[in-house]
């Protein structure tokens, strides 16, 4: 999914020990903003990754919401989300952005 031009995607799931993903690859833009509210009384784990490498990573707290950003990524590089944890329940979004 193509992010660039301020583009955005929603994703959001609910798992029991089972890591999640994005529906999408997504590219287009040279930094990205992520936010996740996790809705579950357990940790989870957020991990921006392509098929190789750890971009970034986010552990966020129980029933709590966190924005974290990637930053420098080749507006061509594909990349995906991931979501580790017990009981999962959690939504949000990522947003394409230039500096």
């Amino acid at each position: 999914m193509d992010l660039s031009d301020g583009g955005s995607d929603d994703f959001g799931g609910t798992s029991n020990y089972q890591t999640l993903y994005t529906n999408y690859k997504y590219k287009g833009a040279t930094n990205y903003s992520v936010t996740v509210e996790n809705r579950s009384d357990y940790s989870l784990k957020v991990k921006v990754r392509t098929s190789l490498t750890t971009l970034a990573s986010k552990t966020i707290s129980p029933n709590s919401t966190a924005t974290f950003s990637v930053k420098g990524i080749s507006s061509t590089k594909k990349f995906y989300i991931s979501f580790t944890g017990s009981y999962q329940n959690f939504s949000g979004s990522i947003t394409g952005f230039e500096w």
